[in-house]
């Protein structure tokens, strides 16, 4: 419950809201850079479609393959698009999702981590 705590004060709400915000409108502009990079049509529908089948494939235990699987039955079976420039963009959504994980667990821990009650304490 100590992690909860945050939503009980109004100026650690909205600076949480923004913040998830934030990190939302990073992941679509993302997805709609590298729908346009794939030459697939880009539209706010497409963008966002694209992002809940990540979401919803990303459950599945499927592994790597979970984003071109999300990709191709998204955008794959529209036709205009074809199958090829969807997989790829799978591919390549899942590709930068490594990429951007590798790099996360090379950077040390915020301070906040390391100074708490715990830190000071020598636990």
């Amino acid at each position: 419950m100590r992690w909860l705590a945050v939503l009980a004060h109004a100026r650690e709400r909205v600076v949480l809201a923004g913040l998830v915000a934030l990190v939302t409108a990073g992941g679509g502009a993302r997805i709609w850079l590298l729908v346009a990079a794939t030459g697939l049509p880009v539209t706010f529908v497409n963008v966002a479609l694209v992002m809940l089948s990540l979401g919803v494939f990303g459950l599945l235990p499927l592994g790597p393959s979970a984003s071109p699987a999300g990709t191709l039955a998204t955008l794959g079976a529209s036709g205009a698009a074809g199958v090829g420039p969807a997989l790829v963009l799978g591919i390549v959504v899942s590709a930068t999702s490594s990429a951007a994980s590798a790099s996360t667990r090379s950077w040390p821990a915020p301070r906040c981590w390391r100074s708490g009650p715990h830190a000071r304490a020598g636990r």
